[in-house]
């Protein structure tokens, strides 16, 4: 026999359709790949790419092209490059790139 769902609970982001409550996961709007490059190039409402060639003074290049030239460095991987620009180690590219940026 099917179950019917609860409908006389009004929605909560904390509670999952299952009425068991959970910890929303943390999103945070203003700290994503465009917003941290925004940031560190000093510019607002720009596109991923054209926000990491401004960080980098670069044009026309691709993501991971414009941050290996950031980081005067060719090849590395996201993650590599990166690190090598917040100048840490082993995080995330986004992570490490929000950690400089201060987000």
């Amino acid at each position: 026999m099917a179950t019917n769902y609860n409908t006389s609970l009004t929605y909560n982001s904390a509670t999952t359709y299952a009425g068991v409550t959970s910890t929303p996961a943390l999103v945070s709007p203003t700290a994503g790949w465009s917003a941290a490059l925004n940031n560190l190039a000093g510019t607002t409402n720009l596109g991923e790419l054209a926000a990491a060639n401004a960080y980098a003074g670069t044009t026309n290049l691709g993501l991971l092209a414009a941050l290996n030239a950031k980081a005067g460095t060719t090849g590395l991987g996201l993650n590599a490059a990166c690190n090598a620009i917040a100048g840490t180690q082993g995080l995330e590219g986004l992570n490490a790139l929000c950690q400089k940026a201060g987000l």
